[in-house]
Parts: structure tokens; sequence; C-alpha cells
């Protein structure tokens, strides 16, 4: 990977590189560092993720540090409250599942729906993960309030 730090140092000790050469070869290293500068943007940025890490920290009860992922999973889920499903998050607590299970392939149950009596309400999603061979199941507590996104409350046993 291409330090776009480096570059921009390039550029800035060895000007005549860049303002003595053709109007062709500005625009080809304008458009280089811009580039450079959005790949490392975009890298640093990127919300999605890896699986197998999320799967340890779940694993592992480690529920501050899955907290980030599994809510940028649940993010866009806005609830649409209806007559049939007044908090508004049924569908999307089996789109939530669907994420899960298709980008990690993993084994998601919905186990229920709004079921902790909490404020917020409370949903419970069942995952069975491999633990070293060995199938582990793990529970999260999804917060499911009426009028927000969904959110991690809790990871247990």
């Amino acid at each position: 990977m291409v330090d776009d730090d480096r570059v921009f140092q390039v550029i800035a000790e060895r000007p005549c590189l860049f303002f003595s050469q053709s109007p062709a070869m500005k625009y080809t290293v304008v458009v280089l560092a811009m580039c450079v500068w959005c790949a490392s943007a975009c890298n640093q940025g990127d919300s999605a993720e890896p699986c197998e890490d999320l799967a340890t920290r779940i694993i592992n009860f480690e529920t501050e540090q899955a907290s980030s992922a599994i809510n940028n999973w649940l993010i866009d889920l806005m609830p649409q409250p209806s007559v049939s499903d007044p908090l508004g998050h049924e569908a999307n607590l089996q789109q939530f599942a669907d994420r899960l299970r298709t980008h990690c392939q993993w084994e998601v149950d919905v186990e229920c729906y709004g079921c902790i009596e909490t404020h917020p309400l409370q949903s419970h999603v069942i995952l069975s993960l491999d633990s070293a061979g060995i199938a582990v199941q793990r529970y999260l507590d999804i917060l499911t309030p009426a009028d927000a996104v969904m959110t991690l409350r809790e990871i247990h046993p």
C-alpha cells in the first residue's frame, strides 16, 4: 500500500516534478494523489468488521468491543410502526438476522421479538458459532425502541 503522506512529501520536496511538467502530467499527479488519499480514507473508515473477529468478540462476551460492528448492521433499520407491529422493528430484526446469515454464514435464530420487558423492550437473537471446532450459542439482547434504531445491549450465554 502506498503511504499517502510520503507521496505528498515527495511533491513538497520536489515541486519541479509537479509544476514544471505538462498539464497532462499535472493532472495525472493530482488524480494519483487523490486516489491514494481516498483509498487510505476508505480503509480507515471501513466499518464492516470481519466476521471472524466479530465472532471471537461475541464468543468471549466482549459486548463493548462487539457493539460497534453489531450496531453497524442495525444502523439503517429505522422503525416502521404499524397496527400489527407497534414497535416497527419486527421485519428489521429479521433483516438483521438475514444479514448475519448471508454475510457471515452463521446460524441465527430470532428467539423472540420485544419479549424482554424493559424500557425500551428488548429482543433475543441466538447465534450458533464455531469456537475451535466446538459449537457455542450466544444470545444477543437487542434494544428495540419504537422511536429509534435497534442497538446491542448485551451478549450472554
